[in-house]
């Protein structure tokens, strides 16, 4: 079965924290997104079999899956937690085995077998668009010859593991849970999904092969379990419902600072995810159950460690349409529409350069006037590209605030207008419905 998202099932997920061995991963919320749990690429084996606890529906009555459990960061009224060694799960060792509690209820169960993220890891290269990273060094003609070769080993490599696990996989869950059926999960054809659902008495079971880039088994109590990707409670707000519920989000602060409540996020890892981690944050606020794994299969991310080649810009397009929001992007940084945007509670996404040592001095918050000298220092055209969530201003300081896609530390990073328009290529403005 050939699908196109990676993890658009039935649970609320996450990003995952910048670590040599973790990968920011979604685990799904009827309908897939939200922070991100850490998944080794060598996980620990505890040797035990969890399949028949997992699908013993008693044991979802009770909210206790078997196993030794840790806790993830969550979004407000869920917990989200992590296995601390993993199991057998339908013949197989998974990388990684998720829960969801909401409001004290168990509602489900995410299992990852194999991703490419955490497989191919990172290459740095130039571009949330297009090469999403550090402009690659200059190498020696036998040496990147090397380096594609290896690549390409690789690749060969993860097509025959995938192929292996996907057979493997679908066999084991026909055997415990009879035949499935197929479906399709999502609204809009460039997130729709295609799953494979199985039925345990009350337990849904959807198993999702993603063709060159992860393999996941979701389980949920029917109730739980649905076909689209939109937080209910949004879904049913109409367009003033939407607006006040979002404009009660930007609170005045102390200093004259304007801020967005609620923006959570999705940690990219070390993955050339900046640009999809930091729209699955902005997405997940405005009701997108999707993380940074269903967008990044969205948008056609190839198996390289590079964001090059990817449809980032249809991602851009399509994940607001699922949730009937829309896009609106810009080649300049605007400071008024940015202030106008997040005073109605609307986070705005910029692709910009980057530079460590300015990174440094946004997070000090001691910002020097933007004079020529200071103007020196903000990096060039040939500096890294980057992504960032722009979630406050001050107006008569005439800064802006900001966070990252590497974890809860980076909310607060202050930059100067000024910097912000000398620096920022592209300003993406969402409006919901």
């Amino acid at each position: 079965m050939k699908a196109r998202l990676s993890l658009l099932v039935a649970l609320s997920l996450l990003g995952a924290v910048p670590s040599l061995h973790a990968i920011p991963q979604e685990f799904i919320s009827g309908g897939g997104g939200g922070f991100g749990p850490v998944i080794p690429n060598n996980p620990i084996f505890n040797g035990g079999d969890f399949t028949g606890g997992f699908l013993d529906e008693d044991n979802w009555e009770k909210g206790e899956l078997p196993g030794d459990w840790l806790d993830e960061p969550s979004l407000d009224g869920e917990q989200m937690r992590r296995l601390k060694s993993v199991p057998y799960l339908f013949g197989q060792i998974p990388l990684g085995v998720f829960s969801r509690t909401k409001n004290g209820k168990l509602v489900g169960a995410a299992i990852v077998y194999l991703d490419a993220g955490a497989y191919f890891g990172y290459r740095p290269s130039a571009s949330p668009g297009d090469d999403a990273g550090l402009l690659p060094d200059a190498e020696a003609e036998a040496r990147e010859e090397k380096a594609k070769d290896d690549l390409r080993q690789k690749q060969r490599d993860f097509d025959r593991l995938y192929k292996k696990l996907e057979k493997d996989l679908e066999k084991e869950i026909s055997r415990a849970c009879g035949r499935g059926k197929a479906r399709q999960l999502g609204k809009t054809g460039f997130l729709r999904a295609d799953v494979t659902e199985f039925r345990q008495g009350d337990l849904v079971v959807r198993f999702q092969p993603n063709e060159g880039h992860s393999i996941w088994v979701t389980i949920q109590p029917e109730s739980e379990a649905k076909d689209d990707f939109v937080d209910p409670k949004i879904a049913k707000m109409d367009r003033r419902e939407a607006a006040a519920f979002y404009a009660e989000r930007a609170k005045e602060m102390a200093g004259g600072d304007v801020e967005i409540e609620g923006v959570p996020t999705f940690r990219q890892g070390l993955r050339p995810y900046c640009g999809i981690s930091t729209l699955a944050m902005v997405m997940r606020y405005l009701g997108l159950e999707l993380g940074t794994d269903g967008l990044a299969a969205g948008a056609r991310l190839k198996n390289t460690g590079s964001a090059k080649g990817s449809k980032i810009f249809d991602l851009y397009r399509a994940a607001p349409q699922e949730v009937g929001a829309e896009m609106q992007h810009t080649q300049k940084f605007d400071f008024d529409r940015t202030m106008r945007s997040v005073a109605a509670g609307i986070p705005v996404i910029v692709w910009r350069k980057f530079d460590p040592r300015r990174d440094a001095l946004h997070q000090s918050g001691n910002l020097p006037e933007p004079t020529r000298e200071d103007e020196a220092t903000w990096p060039g055209k040939a500096a890294p590209n980057h992504a960032s969530v722009i979630t406050g201003f001050n107006a008569e300081r005439k800064e802006v605030i900001f966070m990252e896609s590497w974890g809860e530390h980076t909310r607060g990073r202050r930059m100067r207008a000024e910097e912000m328009e000398g620096t920022a290529y592209v300003t993406f403005f969402f409006k919901p419905n």
